[in-house]
């Protein structure tokens, strides 16, 4: 295993291992049940393969997602020989319904009608039959394995052991009939996902001993309405609960010091968030989440329409108001130098906002899809230096903004940037400030109401797909008349004035 031209690269990740096989990457082109090293290992089964996979002796290992996809497979045979499952072995696999394994396996075993298979000594539970409805997990069981109930979608109601110790990657993921959970308090650590798209989960019951809430854990559960995150846990992880638009009410216990940014996203109707008042880095106020001191907002809820960020706020967090799609005012601090990535991503009541002068950066998708955002009232005085990608795409209402001459940067470089003012229909002139030197592609991105452009001198090229969907460009404005134009960029009808003049004027851009 530890030569370097193997295919086969092995780690061991909690107590099971995990395949990453350099010949299997694209599972859809295996065309036939595929193995490698003499025989030993399998790799890949085609997803059309249908009915019965008898997997031969000699076979030792099952490879990282080597039935992913596999919808028509029905029943699996496994060999005496075989002494080591993946992790990812059955990920996003359906249709499975039994499972065989030769009498004389000293590791793996199924339960009495084939429907559920077991690995050391059935203290793993490796996988369920895809079209099971309830079960009771057996008491030898200390871990539910990666992937083992994923896309059980008839699953309504699951039993979990007092004795269970861990709940692996995506166990749970897209059991669609699932309404509630219970986890025991023996369970300590629970892995990124293991809710993921339980669509019909209203209610889970948390281990208090969970010491983190991992990436992903509930994402779109869209009819959560009831959880209790563990009074041990120290950690809530990056979309936890992304997508969880039936969660009204959130409490943060006393140990809890880490809250990624991205835990509430989308959470369109949380309402109500408090903290333990023992909680050292954290606080809330008229239920919007700040850090301990107040300098931070990191969450408002959802049923503000008006909202006064505190002055001593200097700081707010990315995604603080995302999906808030009752706010229609909010009211910036003087201090506030940055407003962070998809800060109001979603806000499709807001109409019109201040940005303070302080503020050196617009991060990206900041105001994405603000569908009745009208204003963007900047001042001649503002500090503003940088609008990142997508700051403004889908504002299909803005009809006036002012870009002052502190302005150096509309959109980043590299091959994920653009689009900062796509889809702002409303939009029929633009003047970029002299500091401006690139745009990105995608920039101006279907603004069809587009008419008249003015390309600052410090531009050197313009992309094919600066100004696709500009159907209404009537003029372009050239600075610099060696800026160089990709063919196609502009129409016939386009007509190109060269103007080399360096002097701007503070210009408003309204309809």
């Amino acid at each position: 295993m530890e030569n370097k031209d193997t295919i086969i690269k092995t780690l061991e990740i909690d107590n099971e291992m995990v395949f990453d096989d350099d010949e299997t990457n694209n599972v859809s082109s295996v065309s036939e049940v595929k193995y490698v090293k003499g025989g030993t290992v399998l790799t890949a089964c085609p997803p059309d393969y249908e009915g019965v996979l008898e997997i031969p002796e000699g076979v030792e290992i099952l490879g990282s997602s080597c039935f992913r996809f596999c919808s028509k497979l029905r029943k699996i045979v496994l060999p005496s020989t075989l002494n080591i499952v993946s992790r990812e072995a059955f990920r996003d696999m359906t249709g499975i319904q039994e499972f065989v394994v030769s009498p004389y396996n000293q590791i793996y075993s199924t339960s009495q009608d084939g429907r559920i298979l077991f690995g050391d000594s059935q203290k793993i539970l490796l996988k369920a039959a895809s079209d099971i409805e309830s079960y009771c997990v057996p008491d030898t069981v200390e871990t539910i394995g990666g992937y083992a109930f994923q896309n059980c979608r008839n699953l309504k109601n699951i039993v979990l052991p007092d004795g269970l110790n861990s709940i692996l990657v995506s166990a749970f993921a897209k059991c669609s009939s699932l309404t509630s959970i219970a986890v025991p308090n023996s369970v300590e650590k629970m892995a990124a996902r293991v809710f993921d798209c339980c669509t019909s989960l209203v209610e889970a019951k948390l281990s208090d001993s969970i010491n983190k809430l991992s990436l992903g854990v509930f994402s779109d559960c869209t009819s959560l309405e009831r959880v209790n995150i563990p009074a041990m846990s120290k950690t809530i992880a990056d979309e936890v609960f992304a997508g969880c638009v039936s969660l009204k009410s959130l409490y943060i216990p006393e140990l809890v010091k880490k809250i990624d940014e991205s835990a509430f996203v989308g959470c369109e109707n949380l309402e109500e968030i408090t903290v333990d008042d023992d909680n050292k880095k954290y606080s809330a106020s008229d239920n919007v989440l700040y850090d301990k001191h107040q300098t931070k907002l990191i969450r408002c809820p959802s049923n503000y329409e008006n909202f006064i960020v505190p002055e001593l706020v200097s700081s707010i967090a990315k995604n603080a108001f995302n999906s808030c799609k009752n706010l229609k005012r909010v009211y910036l601090p003087p201090y506030l130098m940055k407003i962070g990535e998809y800060t109001f991503f979603n806000c499709e009541a807001l109409e019109s906002i201040d940005i303070p002068d302080y503020v050196v950066v617009i991060k990206r998708g900041a105001f994405e899809n603000c569908s009745k955002l009208e204003y963007i009232n900047i001042s001649a005085e503002s500090s503003l230096r940088k609008i990142e990608d997508y700051a403004f795409y889908g504002c299909i209402s803005l009809k006036k903004i002012f870009l002052p001459e502190t302005l150096g940067e509309v959109c980043s470089y590299g091959e994920n940037g653009g689009g900062t003012f796509g889809e702002c229909e409303s939009l029929e002139e633009i003047d970029l400030p002299a500091r401006i030197s690139y745009l990105n592609e995608a920039m101006f991105l279907n603004c069809k109401k587009l008419k008249t452009v003015i390309i600052p001198y410090n531009v050197q090229f313009l992309d094919s797909d600066l100004f696709f969907g500009c159907d209404s460009l009537e003029k372009v404005v050239l600075r610099n008349p060696k800026t160089e134009i990709e063919e196609g960029t502009f129409g016939p009808n386009v007509k190109i004035v060269v103007d080399e003049k360096t002097t701007y004027n503070k210009i408003y851009f309204e309809l």
